[in-house]
């Protein structure tokens, strides 16, 4: 099974190759692999003892991130190593300054699992959510380097609990420690005999809740907003951003949306998508200009998103007419209405929202106008969605000490502050 896990790898790095003549994000897929080993070898060598953390893109990171800062502060001997998989990730991130040293990982062949491994030889390692790379883990495993899995979700339908799963199962085996969700996936690692876990709960209560403790304020979306009501639609695509555009038939109520993707070329359709309804882009704005009757505000600058829904009164996460919907999170610790589209079963928070009255579900876009007027007319609706949402992230906090208290038992002796 090895050779065709190899095989796929190393048939993958070649479409990447292939594909980066023509894609900018394979393009940097690429090119920011490039001499990586040289420059591991000397940026990172040395004394200093070394802990490694792993998240495929800037999801996994948000949901990694209170374990990392939580280590650093608790052990501040020790260095930390951020790797991603993905450009938008690396990209979005390369600059946090949470970590000491932040890069790319080097694509799991053998050699490369080898040679990074050997460079680093980090005292504990971390994997964020299900970023599963065998020959990596392989080679954790080999060196008895401490290996951990933090916020992980398992289902039965997924590949390594299928009949041909045996080889995927005992790398788990030889895992140190699984952090999980829900008692379901505890339930599903034990059938197959991989014990080593707990239920730690979502890091990314821990997370989202330190965001309102640190308010920012955006005047220009305080004078934009007004005395209206006003959607924020967050991680949106082109389904979302057209469904959304129907709450601008409530009275007294404003867009705004924070698109998915970034580049000039949506920005631009995006732009004209809303013309008729008085669209502004907010890298344009200026305090001095009136911002006339327009209806829409567009923000095309990265790094805002969880701190402008505090502005909304309801939100909108979008993704979930795609792939699956995007962090609800960061909209519901701020005790509001979260409305999404129906992809949303591998996110246990939306069903758990749903149940609660402070998540809604939406299939088109009159769904949108509906529930958002609803809740806009109904106070005691309002009021309740609100609670019920702030009220779950309250309920859900602790993930991270629960990993800190038992990562502990883990380090090394004499190394555990």
């Amino acid at each position: 099974m090895r050779s065709y896990y190899n095989t796929a790898i190393y048939t993958a790095r070649f479409f990447i190759h292939l594909h980066s003549r023509i894609n900018e994000k394979s393009k940097k897929w690429v090119e920011g692999r490039k001499n990586i080993f040289k420059r591991l070898k000397s940026e990172i060598g040395g004394k200093d003892k070394w802990v490694w953390f792993h998240a495929s893109s800037v999801g996994e990171f948000e949901q990694g991130r209170p374990v990392i800062e939580a280590f650093k502060n608790e052990h501040p001997n020790y260095r930390i190593i951020l790797t991603f998989f993905s450009p938008s990730g690396y990209e979005a991130k390369k600059g946090y300054r949470g970590a000491d040293y932040i890069c790319y990982l080097p694509i799991d062949t053998p050699t490369n699992a080898h040679r990074f491994i050997s460079i680093l030889k980090p005292e504990l390692a971390f994997f964020i959510k299900y970023d599963f790379w065998y020959n990596y883990l392989h080679e954790l495993s080999k060196r008895k380097i401490p290996t951990f899995f933090v916020s992980s979700i398992f289902r039965e339908n997924q590949y390594f609990f299928k009949s041909y799963g045996k080889w995927f199962q005992k790398h788990f085996r030889n895992v140190d420690w699984f952090f999980v969700q829900n008692e379901q996936s505890a339930s599903i690692l034990n059938k197959f005999g991989i014990s080593q876990n707990s239920v730690s709960g979502d890091t990314r209560f821990d997370r989202v809740r330190e965001i309102p403790g640190k308010p920012d304020r955006y005047p220009l979306i305080e004078k934009f907003k007004g005395k209206s009501h006003l959607l924020v639609a967050g991680s949106t695509w082109e389904t979302d951003e057209r469904y959304v555009q129907h709450v601008l038939q409530l009275p007294d109520t404003k867009l705004l949306i924070v698109p998915h993707e970034l580049n000039k070329k949506h920005i631009s359709s995006l732009f004209k998508r809303y013309e008729q309804e008085g669209v502004l882009l907010y890298s344009a704005l200026r305090p001095e200009v009136s911002l006339g009757e327009a209806k829409v505000l567009i923000l095309d600058t990265m790094g805002m998103l969880s701190k402008v829904y505090r502005y909304a009164d309801i939100c909108y996460v979008g993704g979930g007419f795609g792939a699956g919907i995007h962090n609800i999170l960061e909209a519901a610790v701020y005790g509001k209405p979260v409305l999404f589209g129906p992809k949303h079963g591998k996110f246990r928070e939306a069903g758990e929202l749903l149940e609660r009255g402070a998540g809604f579900e939406v299939r088109h876009g009159d769904d949108i106008k509906a529930i958002a007027g609803t809740l806009l007319k109904d106070d005691v609706l309002y009021q309740n969605a609100s609670r019920q949402a702030a009220q779950y992230i309250r309920e859900n906090l602790g993930a991270t000490r629960h990993i800190m208290d038992k990562v502990k038992e883990f380090l090394p002796s004499g190394n555990a502050k």
